[in-house]
Formats: C-alpha cells, sequence, structure tokens
C-alpha cells in the first residue's frame, strides 16, 4: 500500500517460501495477502502484500495454473479441475459445473460472474457463470 516493491519465493528463498513454476498471482487488498498459484509444487502460497514475507502455503489437488480471490475471500484455483476454498485451504471443493479443465480464472468484484478459459486444444473458449 506504500507504493514498494517485495521480491516473493526468489532464488534467495528457502524452504516453504520458495516457488517453482509459479503460473498465476491474485491480490486480496482486505486482508493485504497476494497468492500464488505454485504450480511444480501444486500448492498455493501466500505472502504479505505489504512487505512480502510468506504467510503459509497450502496443497490443491492438482497443478495449479490459474487463481482468484472473490469479495467475500474465497480462493479459487484452476488445475485439471476448477477449485473454491477459504484462505486457509479448507473446505476445497470443485466447482462441478466447469467440466473442462480450464487454463485461467478471474472473478467480478462483485462475485457475481466467474471467467474460466479453457484451452481445447484449438483455441480459447470462454464462459461465464453465476457464483452463489
Amino acid at each position: 500500500r506504500g507504493g514498494g516493491t517485495a521480491a516473493v519465493g526468489a532464488a534467495g528463498a528457502s524452504g516453504d517460501a520458495r516457488l517453482s513454476f509459479p503460473k498465476a498471482v491474485a491480490v486480496d487488498t482486505t486482508t493485504d495477502t497476494v497468492f500464488v498459484a505454485d504450480t511444480d509444487h501444486s500448492r498455493v502460497v501466500v505472502f504479505s502484500l505489504l512487505d512480502g514475507t510468506f504467510v503459509r502455503a497450502f496443497q490443491v489437488p492438482s497443478k495449479p495454473v490459474g487463481i482468484a480471490v472473490d469479495c467475500y475471500g474465497r480462493v479459487l484455483v484452476a488445475g485439471a479441475r476448477l477449485y473454491c476454498c477459504d484462505q486457509r485451504g479448507e473446505q476445497l471443493a470443485a466447482i462441478d459445473h466447469v467440466t473442462v479443465e480450464p487454463a485461467a480464472v478471474a472473478v467480478d468484484s462483485t462475485s457475481q460472474h466467474l471467467a474460466v478459459v479453457t484451452l481445447d486444444g484449438f483455441g480459447f473458449e470462454e464462459s461465464h457463470i453465476l457464483i452463489t
């Protein structure tokens, strides 16, 4: 919030803070946290938005390639399926009406619409789904 930058998961990082092939990032300004899809470790890593320090990490069922945070603080993770969980990685559940493998995910500021981009081998396809 102060206008600075912080390197997270960099080459000098160790332990849980070390990232391997991060593919996506989402920011939650209400909790001052940054969520990183740590693809090779099949997890989401959470850092402080204020100073870049490691906060926590949680495993997801498949290699994450996209991530978003909605206005209720739910974390949406795109991997082999689209998953939704709380900010601690608990209550993880697949969103069953997304039946194709997602490549990216985004949600609007009111959490009314979810955009899922899939790679079907021929190009990208976008669908909008109501989140309840």
